[in-house]
């Protein structure tokens, strides 16, 4: 898991690219490492992903998380508790939540496929760690 806010900006800036060259069917917003990030949607939370699609409605019909690591996966990744409640939501409103790993060292990237559907259906003894705050 890599923690560094330039690394991780510059990750979602080679993930923008390439949505932006797929030609998506929608808005792409970038909420991550902005302003955004912080405002709730209209559904009452925040975006919880680094990128979300909106349809000419100017609903979400896709979110997109971007996470780096130091090496090729398999690896670990963290969720914020943000992360974790727009998984949920997602995956019981049938919504896209898409993950993108991307390797700092060589700018490779990879989607994991069933990212939510995976994550919904986690259980804590399925986890590697959790964090949780005291005082």
């Amino acid at each position: 898991m890599v923690v560094d806010h330039i690394l991780s900006e510059q990750a979602e800036d080679t993930i923008e690219a390439m949505l932006d060259s797929t030609h998506l069917s929608g808005s792409l917003v970038r909420a991550g490492h902005r302003a955004g990030e912080l405002l709730a949607m209209s559904d009452g939370i925040v975006p919880g992903a680094d990128f979300y699609i909106l349809d000419q409605h100017d609903i979400p019909v896709q979110f997109i998380e971007v996470k780096t690591v130091s090496s090729a996966p398999p690896a670990e990744i963290s969720l914020t508790r943000a992360e974790y409640i727009r998984v949920l939501k997602c995956a019981a409103d049938g919504i896209a939540y898409r993950l993108f790993v991307v390797e700092i060292s060589t700018g490779r990237w990879w989607e994991v496929r069933n990212f939510s559907s995976s994550i919904s259906a986690l259980r804590l003894e399925h986890t590697v760690q959790f964090v949780i705050r005291v005082g």
